[in-house]
C-alpha cells in the first residue's frame, strides 16, 4: 500500500476494492482538510482482467499526474489497458497515452529532479 498526497488530495493505492463504502479498486483520491471525503475520482478504473488481483504498490505524484506502479492490467473501462504501470491524470482520474509496457511487478518508482525520466 502507498499514500501520496499533494495539493487538497492525498491519493491511495493497494489491495482493495471499497473505500468509505463506494467501490474503489486499488486507487482512490481522498479530500485533504474537512471531512476527507473520498472523491469520485478514478472510479472507472478496474482489473481490466479477473484472472488474478490488482495490486498497486507505488504512487508517484507530478502536477498533473499518478504514477500507479504494482501487479496487473489496469483499465478504465476497457478503452485503455496498462499493464504493472500507468499514468493517470490528477484533473481526470483517466489513464494517459503514456505506454511504459514493464515485463513485471513494479515495487518501486521515482521521478528524476528534472521531471523528464521515471525510474522503476
Amino acid at each position: 500500500m502507498d499514500i501520496e498526497g499533494g495539493n487538497d488530495f492525498a491519493y491511495l493505492a493497494g489491495r482493495f476494492n471499497l473505500v468509505s463504502g463506494a467501490i474503489h479498486r486499488c486507487i482512490a483520491q481522498v479530500q485533504l482538510g474537512g471531512t476527507g471525503a473520498v472523491t469520485t475520482w478514478g472510479l472507472k478504473l478496474n482489473n481490466a482482467f479477473q484472472s488474478g488481483p490488482l495490486e498497486l504498490h507505488e504512487l508517484e505524484l507530478t502536477g498533473s499526474s499518478v504514477y500507479a506502479g504494482g501487479k496487473g492490467t489496469l483499465s478504465d473501462n476497457g478503452s485503455v489497458l496498462r499493464t504493472n504501470l500507468a499514468e493517470i491524470g490528477r484533473s481526470t482520474g483517466q489513464i494517459t497515452n503514456w505506454l511504459p509496457q514493464p515485463d513485471g511487478d513494479v515495487h518501486a518508482l521515482a521521478l528524476s529532479p528534472s521531471g523528464s525520466t521515471m525510474f522503476v
